[in-house]
């Protein structure tokens, strides 16, 4: 099992320093798109222009960003 950051990016930076473990990197995506879906439930779309959810692996690499 690998460890995966979810770092949030809104105009500021939040970083995640304790992450959750998944078997597989797909997991990680799906749990970043849940997220990221229950982040920006009742925004308005222009209140989140920039606004992602950075997946960093336990080597500090961004493994891809989920966009709110």
């Amino acid at each position: 099992m690998s460890r995966y950051f979810f770092d949030l990016t809104n105009g500021n930076s939040v970083a995640d320093e304790v992450g959750e473990e998944f078997d597989r990197v797909e997991a990680a995506r799906g749990h970043a798109m849940a997220v990221a879906r229950e982040l920006s439930r009742n925004r308005l779309p222009d209140a989140l222009d920039g606004h992602h959810i950075s997946v960093v692996d336990e080597r500090g690499v961004v493994v891809f960003k989920v966009p709110l």
